[in-house]
């Protein structure tokens, strides 16, 4: 039996894991917590014996959102940032499979343009049709990750916009595309042969995977 645990990293844990490694490595630094979190602030004891503050879960939140909105910039405008020793995060052009059911997806954005009808079977108003994207390639966010332990435990998800697809990493970047329409070609495209080759290869490690699983006597 396979247990997935997936457990969502925010800003706060990054603070709290950073500031333990901080004091780890200065004793005679002093934490404080604050509003629930963890050594909020971080104090040292300067020549005259009065403590100052080195740092605080507030200067280090504003610098990583500043580092975070450059980044999103960079990558809307079709580069790569590099995560130090965890690869490098980029916007891609994947060719659409239109025969993967996976990859039939709605445009909303279309749909709701539509007057809503009653349906008798559903007892609810509803759009006449769903009309879904036609264009031959589809745009994402991807995380190309480097050589890094339990790289498949790991998943980077860029926030979602609302139901009108504005706000968040992908609102800004479907926004962006929408604006200039060449931008898509600035992207890295990954053509049906890559995607195909990459899910053979997934399919070919699970079935060793079980198979191990299997002989050491684990279902």
């Amino acid at each position: 039996m396979r247990v997935k645990v997936k457990a969502n990293h925010c800003v706060k844990h990054i603070w709290e894991a950073y500031a333990k490694r901080m004091l780890d490595a200065n004793p005679t630094y002093r934490g404080k917590r604050h509003n629930k979190i963890s050594n909020f602030y971080i104090y040292k004891r300067n020549k005259e014996g009065k403590l100052e503050e080195v740092i605080s879960y507030t200067t280090f939140r504003a610098i990583v959102e500043r580092f975070f909105d450059r980044a999103k910039v960079e990558i809307i405008k079709g580069k790569a940032v590099s995560i130090n020793g965890c690869g490098r995060i980029c916007a891609k052009r994947v060719e659409r499979d239109f025969r993967s059911k996976r990859q039939k997806m709605v445009d909303w954005g279309k749909t709701r343009q539509q007057t809503k009808i009653w349906s008798e079977e559903k007892q609810r108003m509803v759009y006449p049709k769903l009309v879904f994207f036609t264009s031959s390639d589809w745009i994402r966010i991807a995380w190309y990750k480097s050589t890094i332990r339990n790289n498949s435990y790991y998943e980077f998800r860029p926030t979602e916009g609302n139901k009108f697809n504005t706000g968040g990493f992908t609102g800004e970047i479907s926004s962006a595309l929408n604006e200039d329409k060449l931008l898509r070609y600035q992207y890295l495209y990954v053509p049906l042969s890559v995607t195909a080759a990459r899910r053979q290869r997934s399919r070919e490690f699970g079935a060793q995977y079980t198979q191990k699983l299997e002989e050491n006597g684990i279902s």
